[in-house]
């Protein structure tokens, strides 16, 4: 898959949650990525690459296209908490999933 590709697939991805889910995070408002993986995945390695950013901590696990996740929305893609959000939610360091109130 080409980078290109992938990044466009990414960026047509949304938002969303139900409750609130900002409730979550220490750190900021609930994320929703579509997709989260390490910094060795297929997918997340070239990115990381290709953006200049070195993870210090291969078991770090990284979100792509992540947004703030509004109250009542949803999210179809990965609910998280992370400690960074970078690059204007292309990148997200530190996330670890979290469950979403119905």
């Amino acid at each position: 898959m080409k980078v290109s590709t992938l990044l466009t697939t990414l960026c047509v991805l949304g938002v969303a949650s139900s409750a609130d889910p900002t409730a979550q995070c220490d750190n900021g408002p609930v994320q929703c990525c579509a997709t989260v993986g390490l910094p060795t995945d297929s997918v997340v390695s070239p990115l990381l690459g290709l953006l200049g950013v070195v993870v210090p901590d291969m078991s770090t696990p990284v979100g792509l296209t992540c947004n703030p996740i509004v109250q009542g929305g949803s999210c179809p893609g990965h609910p998280v908490c992370c400690t960074g959000n970078n690059f204007n939610g292309l990148l997200a360091l530190g996330c670890t999933p979290v469950t979403l109130s119905t």
